[in-house]
């Protein structure tokens, strides 16, 4: 296990927090966004904010870069799909279904992801700041360089998922740097029982 101190964060994760833990939202989706979506199952680089998509069917979508910040996806279905580099922040998508989808580098700070499905997913470098992945299955799922700070995965199913130096947070990380990437203090990681982020090779984030 390697020990960073919060001075060691990138700059793109005060940006990450320039635009979602750090300040308030209101959400407003696109209609033609919406609409598009719907019909050619693509809606990249396009605003979702807010959207109704329970239960929706998603699978193998492209939704590069789109801002899904405050949606409700519970049940979906996006196995397959490409939600790289796209915002989640505070979204709901418990119980649905990332299968196989590339999560590169996207914004989960703060979702619900409780009892969802990201079995084999690649969420290479995500950031998953405070989000909820209680009873969630991340079986063989990527999470190289994942932002883990004041995540919750009780209960989650994390059997050979891959997740070396990702950064976590502990009792004793500082209350500045809690408030700055989790919004609360104290702001400790929750692992499943018999997890250990040091036989894991993750990093603590003091």
């Amino acid at each position: 296990m390697k020990s960073i101190l919060s001075s060691a964060f990138t700059p793109a994760f005060f940006a990450i927090c320039s635009i979602t833990l750090c300040s308030s939202h209101s959400y407003a989706f696109s209609q033609n966004d919406l609409s598009n979506l719907h019909k050619t199952n693509r809606c990249v680089n396009c605003d979702l904010s807010g959207a109704n998509l329970s239960n929706v069917k998603l699978n193998r979508a492209n939704l590069y870069r789109a801002n899904l910040s405050g949606a409700d996806l519970s049940g979906a279905n996006l196995s397959g799909a490409n939600l790289s580099d796209a915002n989640l922040f505070g979204a709901n998508f418990s119980g649905a279904n990332f299968s196989g989808a590339n999560l590169i580098y996207a914004n989960f700070s703060g979702a619900n992801f409780s009892g969802a499905n990201f079995s084999g997913a690649n969420l290479y470098r995500a950031y998953l700041s405070g989000a909820n992945f209680s009873g969630a299955r991340l079986n063989r799922a990527n999470l190289v360089y994942a932002d883990l700070s004041g995540a919750n995965f009780s209960d989650a199913n994390l059997s050979g998922a891959d997740l070396q130096k990702a950064q976590y947070t502990v009792n004793s990380t500082s209350q500045k740097t809690c408030n700055i990437f989790v919004g609360k203090y104290p702001c400790p990681t929750i692992f499943p029982s018999k997890f250990d982020p040091i036989v894991q090779h993750l990093w603590s984030v003091h």
